[in-house]
């Protein structure tokens, strides 16, 4: 058994399963846990240890779930499925990080960038190069330049993957970041999953009238 995935995950994903496969989620709950390692298997992480490895094991529910669904659900709709468990994941994770400023700012450009401190420390968002294209007080500019998921995601023959991740940072900013206004510098297709050189993560603050 996959010992990096969290009770939180699979509870999660039993809830996700519930929804569309009624009572046959605990044989696509086996399933997928149990298929987790032979697609890490089909990657470079086959064997590695550490931090970074254990993230890519804990990652590979989600296309291991995607195996399992597309057959009883079709392309779609286990893309659609799928969405809705990274997604839930994803923003819980985002505001877990955000809930554990010990003295967060009022403002929330300063509270934005209090959280990709402690984010940048102690989540895997330390595995992603970034750097800063803009930052001021009103906005702030950075960009991705490589993501080690899509990464995976290629590599076990799965890159569409990779847009469902990158839909977690445009559910989880909005939701944790109300006062600014997330965008990917005019074009959300602007992430490596979606066939951009870069991800462009861009925060404005918003105007009284937004």
């Amino acid at each position: 058994m996959n010992r990096s995935i969290s009770n939180s995950d699979t509870g999660t994903a039993i809830s996700m399963l519930r929804r569309y496969v009624g009572g046959s989620w605990p044989i696509v709950l086996s399933k997928g846990l149990l298929g987790t390692q032979a697609l890490v298997n089909q990657s470079r992480w086959r064997g590695k240890r550490g931090e970074q490895a254990a993230f890519i094991r804990r990652l590979a529910l989600f296309p291991a779930l995607y195996l399992q669904l597309k057959p009883r659900l079709g392309t779609e709709q286990a893309l659609v499925a799928l969405r809705q468990l990274m997604v839930t994941i994803g923003v819980r994770e985002v505001n877990g990080t955000l809930q554990s400023l010990s003295d967060p700012p009022t403002d929330p450009m300063n509270r934005l960038l209090a959280y990709l401190e402690v984010a940048a420390r102690e989540s895997p968002n330390k595995f992603f190069p970034a750097a800063i294209v803009e930052q001021t007080a009103d906005r702030l500019h950075y960009q991705i330049t490589g993501c080690f998921v899509h990464e995976f995601f290629t590599e076990i023959g799965m890159p569409e993957l990779t847009s469902l991740f990158c839909d977690i940072d445009e559910e989880s900013y909005p939701s944790a970041f109300p006062e600014l206004h997330f965008h990917r510098d005019g074009d959300m297709a602007h992430t490596i999953g979606r066939g951009h050189p870069v991800c462009d993560f861009v925060l404005d603050r918003k105007s009284a009238g937004d």
